[in-house]
């Protein structure tokens, strides 16, 4: 009879664990760590919005001017603009977003496998108008003298995926050479 009477309150207190409130079937699961990288990241929240329309990419171009590689529609403004910059050994982008001087976001720039995220920073409350200051020594500089594309990310606003050019590769080149 002591036997019985242990299986039925095992069975008992085995019946009692399993009942209960089933787990909801939609539960919210942890976001995806951030993988750990020696780059700048910044993460402001901004809104989804596109800035640069995808007929002004399509008809955009890479042409050179005073030692620029200037990326934009051939009768509009500048929507990039890659630049070494001399002395600091800094491959400069600047892209043109709907920013101030004091604003900071992610810009992250990948050619082939390589990738790179950098601090983009307003320059003037004037110009709509920042850069991304990246070390010529830095792998994506060599990257970006050989992808057939480079794609700049800018957080919260549209991606510019550029053709890769001469003129391009002229700049990143000499930047690299200087690295």
């Amino acid at each position: 009879m002591g036997k019985r009477r242990l299986l039925f309150v095992f069975l008992f207190l085995v019946a009692a664990a399993c009942g209960g409130e089933p787990e909801p079937v939609n539960r919210r699961l942890p976001p995806d760590p951030k993988p750990s990288s020696p780059e700048t990241t910044i993460s402001p929240t901004r809104a989804e919005r596109p800035y640069v329309s995808g007929s002004d990419v399509l008809d955009s171009r890479w042409v050179s001017e005073r030692g620029r590689a200037r990326f934009g529609p051939r009768n509009g403004p500048r929507i990039l603009e890659v630049r070494c910059e001399a002395g600091n050994e800094d491959l400069v982008i600047s892209r043109s977003l709907p920013l101030g001087q004091d604003d900071e976001l992610a810009m992250t720039i990948t050619a082939g496998e390589a990738r790179v995220v950098g601090l983009w920073r307003g320059v003037s409350d004037n110009v709509e108008r920042g850069v991304t200051r990246i070390p010529a020594a830095h792998p994506i500089v060599d990257a970006m003298t050989t992808a057939g594309s480079i794609t700049f990310q800018a957080e919260g606003f549209a991606d510019i995926i550029t053709p890769n050019s001469t003129v391009l590769q002229a700049v990143t080149r000499r930047c690299a050479a200087a690295g």
